[in-house]
């Protein structure tokens, strides 16, 4: 348990976190408050079960992973959490243009 909790005192990967973490807790913010930003709408067009619940639930993990890197506790899970959530993001746009769907929020990407 204690190699999980730890981090190095090192200040090369407490800038990596950062810099991997605050986009992420930007982002996860952005599509809890922002309708523009909502998940909804991409998990639908990919054909992916349980677009409602995952649209509420992904968000959270990316926050709750975001802040677990920028704080250093738990920075491994942190990471875990977040790698899901990229894997899962990077299949759902992958799926969406291999469709030749039009972007479902309207935005070009």
């Amino acid at each position: 348990m204690k190699a999980i909790q730890k981090t190095t005192n090192s200040i090369v990967p407490a800038v990596i976190r950062v810099i991997v973490a605050l986009p992420i807790l930007i982002i996860g913010v952005n599509h809890l408050i922002s309708p523009e930003a909502a998940m909804q709408p991409l998990l639908e067009a990919a054909g992916l079960p349980l677009p409602e619940l995952t649209a509420k639930v992904a968000p959270v993990l990316e926050i709750l992973g975001a802040l677990s890197l920028l704080s250093g506790a738990f920075a491994r899970v942190g990471a875990v959490l977040l790698s899901g959530a990229m894997a899962a993001a990077t299949a759902t746009h992958l799926i969406i243009a291999s469709k030749g769907l039009p972007w479902p929020t309207g935005e070009e990407n």
